[in-house]
């Protein structure tokens, strides 16, 4: 690990600390705990009261590089181990809290401030079909509106700087309640929608999930066990506006 000068370690030192202090998991407490310990020792100073509450943008820029550059990689810890009687790497640490500052503290908890852009790339049946970019602080949109039509977030992969959106193929619809996907003689599957007849697309899950018996295939999308026609028949009674998949 490099040596640290006063003004980086204070900026560091401001960063772990408002990490910790909107930490509730006590293995996370203890991972911020141990870095901070580990880059006081990295100075030669005596340790200095940091107070978090001002803690800006330099500060995470700052703390950002040099953890970058002294994290030490997967492949090193393992060699320095191989290397050392099986010893761990001095400078693990800073590999565990770089995970915190690049990603958890933008992610879990957000109390860290903005320093650079996020590039976020839509993809949609494996192909990209849409690329934005939103800064460091922005909400990533996971329902995004592309060419007018809104879709839903399957996953996400989140990398250094940038951000990829698995989004489903069809979009949330709002002119219709509930999209039937396949029924058979003893079950019905459907979907629920963003349509005219309710405030919130989990209603519909809520209600059903009451009256009939089911599974769960997603937030969004249920399975009902039983005589579809009878589903049907309360969707209808319930005034939701249905459709059934292959007339899409």
């Amino acid at each position: 690990m490099d040596e640290i000068d006063k003004d980086t370690v204070i900026s560091m030192a401001r960063v772990f600390n408002t990490i910790k202090n909107n930490e509730a998991d006590s293995d996370h407490v203890d991972i911020v705990n141990s870095a901070l310990d580990k880059i006081w020792e990295g100075y030669e100073g005596d340790i200095i009261n940091v107070n978090a509450d001002n803690v800006c943008e330099k500060d995470v820029k700052i703390t950002f590089e040099f953890l970058e550059k002294n994290s030490p990689s997967r492949e090193e810890q393992m060699n320095y181990r191989a290397n050392n009687d099986g010893e761990r790497h001095p400078d693990r640490i800073l590999s565990h809290i770089f995970e915190f500052v690049d990603l958890g503290s933008r992610y879990v908890n957000g109390c860290l401030p903005s320093f650079r852009d996020w590039e976020v790339t839509y993809i949609c049946n494996g192909e990209v079909i849409e690329e934005r970019v939103y800064d460091y602080d922005d909400e990533i949109p996971t329902s995004p509106i592309i060419d007018g039509v809104r879709y839903e977030c399957k996953r996400t992969n989140r990398g250094n700087g940038d951000v990829e959106v698995f989004i489903s193929k069809n979009p949330i619809r709002e002119d219709v309640d509930i999209v039937i996907n396949a029924k058979g003689n003893d079950f019905i599957n459907l979907e629920t929608h963003d349509g005219p007849n309710i405030q919130d697309r989990n209603v519909p899950i809520n209600v059903l999930s009451d009256k009939f018996n089911w599974g769960m295939l997603g937030d969004t999308e249920i399975i009902i066990n039983g005589n579809p026609d009878e589903v049907i028949n309360f969707i209808e009674s319930k005034g939701w506006e249905y459709e059934f998949e292959q007339n899409r």
